[in-house]
């Protein structure tokens, strides 16, 4: 259990600290967000279905390789 533990929070800590999601996020989200209306609103709505897609996509994966 420790073993799994460690390495969750080994994974965890290098895709905090990997800069290039910063730098996809600061490149793209500001295309989509209006300047007229609630910043903080329309940038939780975009990471949101970002976050959403990516349990998609990788849900997708997971059952593709269970099957494989």
């Amino acid at each position: 259990m420790k073993r799994h533990k460690k390495k969750f929070i080994e994974g965890f800590l290098i895709t905090l600290l990997n800069p290039k999601p910063i730098f996809f996020f600061m490149a793209l989200f500001p295309q989509f967000i209006s300047l007229n209306e609630a910043y903080i609103f329309q940038f939780v709505l975009l990471a949101i279905t970002f976050s959403v897609l990516v349990v998609i996509i990788h849900s997708i994966y997971a059952l593709f390789a269970k099957s494989a």
